[in-house]
């Protein structure tokens, strides 16, 4: 083997000479450092996926008994899957703490008795092992045949031991029909003046939403 040096003059080497046999051990020392950290390296990434995939399952089944517990009106399992100093922001409100959290959560369940919940995730986003960004949709119906209402949410779940807690929730309401609301104010409707005189009034959606 002849290998050239910075001198531009080359070297020749012997197949078994002692140089040779240096820099042949060396060559293979490289390769199978090389091959051992491809392998790690793969090895950690199979690893880390597989717990993400287990996070992952985790936090739907969170997502899916919160949504129970809401439904049967446990207000001790709702409160479980939420951390000590949570946050909850909901349309122009804004709660901190579990406690405060969950006494909201039980005023409403109190007004809608029966009230149903159903959650549906759409995308889980891992910050760190630790923590994930969940964003979803949720729908409250008053019964089965109401259709309810439809709000997004944007929260965070933190790892605590072997639960996924939420640490913050971020609801907006989605409105379905927002003219449903004023749904009373379209008709005929008909009266008399106080002297007596006959006055009737025709109301109409018109196609720019207004009345």
């Amino acid at each position: 083997m002849v290998m050239p040096y910075a001198g531009g003059r080359s070297i020749r080497l012997r197949a078994g000479g002692a140089l040779w046999r240096v820099l042949h051990n060396r060559l293979l020392a490289g390769l199978w450092l090389t091959l051992a950290a491809v392998t790690a390296m793969s090895a950690s990434a199979a690893e880390s996926a597989a717990g993400s995939a287990e996070a992952e399952r985790a936090i739907l089944d969170a997502a899916a008994a919160y949504a129970t517990a809401v439904s049967d009106g446990d207000l001790n399992a709702i409160a479980a899957q939420w951390a000590d100093q949570a946050e909850l922001v909901e349309a122009d409100m804004r709660l901190v703490g579990r406690d405060q959290i969950t006494a909201a959560i039980a005023a409403g369940l109190a007004r809608s008795a029966g009230m149903q919940m159903t959650i549906e995730i759409e995308e889980i986003a891992f910050v760190s092992p630790s923590l994930a960004r969940v964003n979803g949709s949720l729908r409250v119906q008053g019964s089965a045949d109401d259709t309810g209402s439809l709000s997004r949410f944007t929260s965070l779940r933190v790892r605590e031991g072997d639960a996924w807690l939420l640490a913050e929730s971020v609801v907006t309401p989605i409105y379905d029909n927002p003219l449903a609301a004023i749904d009373w104010l379209t008709g005929e409707w008909t009266g008399t003046t106080p002297g007596g005189l006959p006055v009737s009034l025709h109301s109409h959606v018109d196609l720019e939403g207004a009345v």
